[in-house]
């Protein structure tokens, strides 16, 4: 199965603060999806955890999982959707507004 990942303004903005390498860490990211997705061709229900929020799934990257990529699963178009990315000693959860923000953009990403 051929998944398509796409990475928002706003994860973008996010990484670029948290790491001197960006694209270092998009690649552990695509890496671990791809690996995911070879070893289970039939299902969009990704790892690691979920976030209370529907197809919406939180991933631990980094060398040591130190950060926390949120993203947007459609499994109509076989896209992944990276939202934000934080760095789990920042900040353990997502918070309120966070929520809030992550609702508004599946309700205009739906297709």
């Amino acid at each position: 199965m051929s998944v398509r990942i796409m990475y928002l303004k706003s994860f973008n903005r996010m990484l670029k603060k948290l790491v001197k390498d960006p694209d270092a860490v998009k690649r552990m990211i695509e890496a671990d999806i791809q690996y995911f997705v070879d070893q289970n061709p039939d299902t969009f229900q990704f790892p690691d955890s979920g976030t209370g929020i529907g197809n919406v799934w939180k991933l631990r990257v980094g060398k040591r999982q130190e950060y926390r990529a949120i993203y947007y699963v459609s499994s109509k178009i076989n896209t992944i959707f990276f939202i934000l990315i934080f760095a789990k000693q920042d900040q353990a959860n997502l918070t309120q507004l966070q929520v809030k923000e992550i609702r508004s953009l599946i309700k205009q990403l739906k297709l």
